[in-house]
């Protein structure tokens, strides 16, 4: 689970550079790079990932899904 947040953080934050780079060559509107957009993206990649542990976990307990 630790793995969650850096990885949330590094695809934002690419992301990001990739929107600036292709903004100051033009090839997009311009757009502001932006702190919160990092924080919002990478809340949301933990929670998501939290969400699918959650619902991993409980399908698993469920007795219809299991064999036997």
């Amino acid at each position: 689970m630790s793995e969650a947040p850096p990885l949330g953080f590094s695809v934002s934050l690419s992301i990001e550079v990739v929107q600036a780079i292709l903004s100051t060559s033009g090839f997009i509107l311009r757009r502001s790079f932006d702190i919160d957009d990092l924080i919002l993206n990478t809340s949301g990649f933990y929670a998501g990932y939290l969400i699918r542990a959650l619902a991993t976990m409980l399908i698993s307990n469920t007795k219809v899904f299991k064999e036997g």
